[in-house]
């Protein structure tokens, strides 16, 4: 045990699985705003009900299950520009 403090022990940043519970809540409160149930959502989604349930739950889904979610809840166009910027070669396609 160290008897001194680290700057990293004060702004500590979080950790993966605290970055997806926060972007499920995020998630989450979009969807009660839209006056979605989660059921209502899964059947909007395609996604099951289960995996909605567990997402708001634990954070945990699929690329293509939140992507539908996005798309459910209008979102897609702010996924589809989450890294324009970074302009694409053949390399990104192509490279093993």
């Amino acid at each position: 045990m160290k008897n001194y403090l680290e700057l990293s022990d004060i702004f500590q940043e979080d950790s993966l699985e605290e970055k997806m519970m926060k972007l499920a809540k995020r998630i989450q409160k979009i969807r009660k705003e839209k006056g979605f149930t989660q059921f209502q959502l899964a059947d909007r989604s395609f996604v099951s009900y289960g995996s909605i349930k567990r997402f708001e739950r634990t954070g945990e889904i699929s690329l293509s299950s939140f992507y539908k979610i996005a798309e459910a809840l209008g979102l897609s166009e702010e996924l589809d520009s989450l890294f324009e910027n970074r302009p694409l070669s053949y390399e990104d396609f192509y490279h093993e």
